[in-house]
């Protein structure tokens, strides 16, 4: 004899459905995470590469605007006035993957011309309370 089986009502249908439209959702949620993680090592990179040519521009005292390539990031660096000050310059630093994506972003406030080394001493000397023979 042959056992005869109950269908399914609309309820479970709809309870099973829910089920494993959730677990494929966490499942999606789980693969996106962890590509996004990945991406994690280029912006480090990135940051990496932003923070050293901005130090070089410091040391330098190079601000006019270019690009910089490295391996797999380019860095264009542009320079405009900060807030209608004449002494004053807003540096942005923008990182890119090689794909063009935008990863990354440092702006800096720095003062136009400050005082060269030997310009310092002069400034030093003639501002100096001290009289010579007592330095």
């Amino acid at each position: 004899m042959k056992k005869r089986l109950k269908a399914s009502t609309l309820l479970e249908v709809l309870v099973a459905m829910t089920i494993i439209i959730t677990c494929a959702g966490v499942g999606l949620m789980a693969i996106s995470n962890l590509s996004r993680d990945l991406n994690g090592d280029i912006r480090i990179e990135g940051d990496i590469y932003l923070r050293k040519v901005m130090a070089d521009s410091q040391f330098e005292n190079d601000y006019a605007d270019k690009t910089f390539e490295f391996e797999n990031i380019k860095i264009e660096r542009s320079v405009q006035q900060y807030q209608k000050s004449t002494r004053l310059n807003l540096v942005i630093l923008e990182a890119y993957t090689i794909s063009g994506k935008k990863i990354g972003t440092i702006k800096e406030v720095i003062l136009v011309n400050p005082l060269k080394q030997d310009q310092k001493d002069e400034y030093k000397d003639a501002h100096n309370p001290v009289p010579e023979g007592y330095k």
